[in-house]
């Protein structure tokens, strides 16, 4: 792909993002129909339950933002993809239904570390997964209610209520007054769960149809709050006063945990619609300037040692727009928020327009993303366009006009 200029126009951005996210959905396709699964990797010969719902949810979750990706359409060029979604969520069904613990299995990414032993690889349940397929599940659903997907009474029966088993499991896990714990025997919070988890609930409150779902709206209400609070509380200060890693990563990326929980956390606030406008811009600022801006994105690699496993991630690019563009532009309204920003000199659409390019340089020959390789990695690939997708769904529902209208009033704040 081309250079993007290094500030964009608001229509400028969205084509850009269509193109990226266009070429990216068909290429997940393209290489389900070739491996005949949603496979991790090129060398990944398996399919695993947390890499079937990334292939998914690459495809369902633009469908409902981009016209020309829409289900009808993908499936007038790709007559398979309905008998492909079909088979790949009977797939986690079964694996749900055949599982023992109340929280969904957490291959294969879970098993990276080498700690776990083999023969217990295939048992490891944790709350991520299961945020995850209650989310995959709820766009399964959504595509099922509107026609787009046609499939018998057997297999559509069971999903409710998976559905319903893991709201339920996600709030019981809740620890009151905080967040949440990987769920394995855990009894401390960890951000990466917390972020996971919140984030499925919000997707569970924004059902439109919510028939034979039983969901406790206001127990949700309830913990968005309590989360909301502890991050401020316990996260916040140290996200605008402590220090952000900016030096060549020691061997196994710890030190990289607190960056990404950070970015976890400012997740966690918009959600929460936190009204720490002046300190939540402090940390973008500090995040966007004196960290991201120094280090490449393949300098970003980190490694959960948790008690029972190790977790990889090195998704820091699409983490960075989902956490800083959704809490800027979701703010724009607000007069004390744009206040805050003006005097910060932060501009939204610098701050777009490099992380895109950051994105688009990891784009591999098949219109895919890796983290740090030339060949595709479907977890990478998948936060890119859920990434990339809530950008431009932020960016379609602002008025142009005002948004440039505001742009106009950051330069103009910057001379």
């Amino acid at each position: 792909m081309g250079n993007i200029q290094d500030e964009l126009s608001v229509e400028d951005l969205k084509k850009t993002i269509t193109s990226l996210v266009e070429g990216a959905v068909e290429g997940i396709i393209n290489r389900r129909i070739s491996d005949s699964a949603f496979l991790d990797n090129v060398d990944v010969k398996k399919r695993f339950f947390t890499s079937t719902c990334e292939g998914i949810e690459s495809i369902l979750i633009p469908s409902s933002v981009f016209p020309q990706l829409t289900l009808q359409k993908l499936s007038e060029k790709f007559p398979q993809l309905p008998e492909i979604l079909f088979d790949e969520a009977d797939f986690l069904i079964k694996r749900i239904i055949k599982s023992e613990s109340d929280l969904a299995p957490g291959d294969p990414y879970l098993k990276r570390g080498g700690s776990i032993k083999k023969a217990d690889r295939n048992q490891l349940p944790n709350l991520d997964s299961t945020s995850f397929i209650v989310s995959t599940l709820i766009d399964i659903r959504e595509q099922i209610l509107n026609g787009n997907l046609k499939v018998n009474k057997e297999f559509s029966s069971p999903i409710n209520d998976i559905i319903n088993d893991g709201i339920s499991t996600i709030v019981k896990y809740h620890i009151k007054g905080k967040g949440w714990p990987s769920g394995i025997g855990d009894p401390n919070t960890h951000l990466y769960f917390m972020w996971s988890a919140l984030e499925t609930l919000r997707d569970v409150l924004d059902i439109e149809n919510k028939d034979d779902l039983e969901i406790p709206e206001k127990e949700i209400e309830a913990i968005f709050e309590e989360t909301t609070k502890w991050v401020e509380n316990e996260i916040l200060f140290d996200m605008v006063n402590g220090s952000l890693y900016i030096t060549t990563k020691k061997k196994d990326g710890s030190d990289f945990i607190k960056t990404y929980n950070y970015l976890q956390g400012l997740i966690i606030l918009n959600i929460g619609k936190s009204k720490q406008y002046k300190d939540i811009i402090t940390f973008i600022n500090k995040f966007y300037s004196v960290c991201y801006r120094i280090l490449p994105n393949e300098e970003y690699e980190i490694l959960y040692n948790l008690d029972t496993f190790k977790l990889e991630d090195s998704s820091i690019a699409p983490l960075a727009l989902r956490g800083i563009v959704p809490t800027i532009l979701d703010n724009l309204g607000n007069e004390e928020f744009a206040k805050e920003l003006i005097k910060s000199r932060l501009s939204y659409s610098d701050i777009i327009s490099d992380i895109i390019k950051r994105i688009s340089e990891k784009r591999t020959a098949d219109k895919l993303f890796a983290s740090d390789s030339e060949d595709y990695e479907l977890y990478y690939t998948e936060r890119v366009i859920e990434a990339l997708t809530i950008c431009y769904r932020q960016l379609d529902k602002i008025e142009s006009i005002k948004v440039e209208k505001f742009t106009e009033g950051l330069k103009e704040a910057h001379s």
